[in-house]
């Protein structure tokens, strides 16, 4: 498996379907606006943003992480692997880069993620990678890894 900055309209459609897919779990649709938002997000990482870093592995899954230097903080806040790809390895083996990256560059930081509390396989990949659930809501839960910081959120 190897590592990869994938190009803005990869990462636009992998962004799209993980919007699509979020709210099918939720037992909603997305709306015009919610689509708008995450076009521009990615528009906005692409061409302005210098606190992100997007990661692929293989073009099978992909990560993009705000880096918040003020409240040192590292969110994932999209993690995505192809349908087909899915139960491959692909999100873990994304992942344990993340967290080996954030262990070299970003010691002192938190790595934290919010999902969707019904995403129970996404979840299981987290947990499995060391993150754990600090905070829940009836529709999201909030993990970080190897423990939370009460003052990161």
């Amino acid at each position: 498996m190897k590592i990869i900055i994938p190009d803005k309209d990869a990462a636009l459609n992998y962004a799209l379907d993980e919007l699509d897919y979020s709210y099918n779990l939720l037992g909603k649709t997305a709306s015009q606006e919610d689509i708008n938002k995450t076009i521009n997000y990615i528009n906005d990482v692409y061409d302005n943003n210098k606190d992100h870093k997007i990661f692929s592995i293989d073009n099978q899954a992909i990560a993009i992480v705000d880096i918040d230097y003020n409240r040192k903080l590292m969110a994932i806040e999209c993690c995505y692997t192809n349908e087909a790809a899915r139960g491959k390895g692909y999100a873990s083996a994304l992942l344990k880069y993340i967290i080996n990256y954030k262990k070299e560059y970003f010691k002192d930081f938190q790595l934290v993620l919010v999902v969707v509390k019904t995403n129970y396989k996404a979840k299981n990949v987290y947990a499995s990678n060391g993150f754990i659930v600090h905070h829940s809501n009836d529709e999201y839960d909030w993990m970080s890894y190897r423990g939370f910081n009460n003052n990161v959120y």
